[in-house]
């Protein structure tokens, strides 16, 4: 019963993170934004969490559960139309596509410091990281290309840091642009390192 009490009451944490979050963004997060929306004092967090990052964490690996799945989905939808790089090029559409639908947990996972990531979740932060994710994929192409390893090692950094970088200078408004645009910028940058360009020009 204690078990099944904690997690109860863990899940009211995490959900009034996000709830917090989804209202007022990153910069809304505190212990006691977070305890009030619980319906709880901000002293109780610190009875199921070491300190109020390791409950952000916790919410963090929700999120990349989400869109680790989100991306599995369409992963299932897309290679019944498309396979190879034109299915890489489209996951690499639909990531970014999932962010510019949520921008406060974007801003969460990648521009709010919450500390180093606890030991106890390092090896789902692994399986859940987009570059596993995608290197899972660029090695199923790899497979019938001329790729080496070593080729889709570079091009799933290069990859995801081009897509991250889009992202940012979208969100901070450094480089107004409509949603529209920025997804097909991330389609020409990746067709052009996935080699698509000159394939259809060849």
């Amino acid at each position: 019963m204690k078990a099944i009490q904690k997690q109860r009451t863990q899940r009211f944490f995490m959900d009034a993170v996000k709830t917090v979050l989804e209202k007022h963004g990153p910069e809304g997060l505190s212990a006691r934004t977070v305890g009030k929306a619980a319906g709880y004092s901000y002293a109780t967090i610190y009875n199921y969490y070491r300190d109020f990052n390791h409950l952000l964490w916790h919410v963090s690996l929700e999120y990349r559960d989400e869109l680790a799945q989100h991306l599995q989905e369409h992963y299932q939808l897309l290679k019944q139309r498309c396979a190879g790089r034109e299915l890489l090029l489209e996951m690499f559409t639909a990531h970014a596509a999932f962010f510019l639908e949520r921008p406060h947990i974007y801003t969460f996972l990648f521009a709010h410091p919450i500390g180093e990531v606890p030991a106890e979740l390092r090896e789902r932060m692994a399986d859940t990281s987009l570059r596993a994710i995608l290197w899972e994929h660029l090695g199923q192409v790899e497979r019938g290309s001329s790729w080496t390893a070593a080729d889709v090692q570079v091009m799933a950094d290069v990859l995801v840091t081009m897509v991250h970088g889009l992202l940012v200078l979208y969100f901070s408004g450094k480089r107004p642009m409509a949603a529209a645009d920025l997804l097909n910028q991330v389609r020409r940058n990746a067709g052009f390192v996935l080699g698509l360009s000159e394939k259809k020009e060849g």
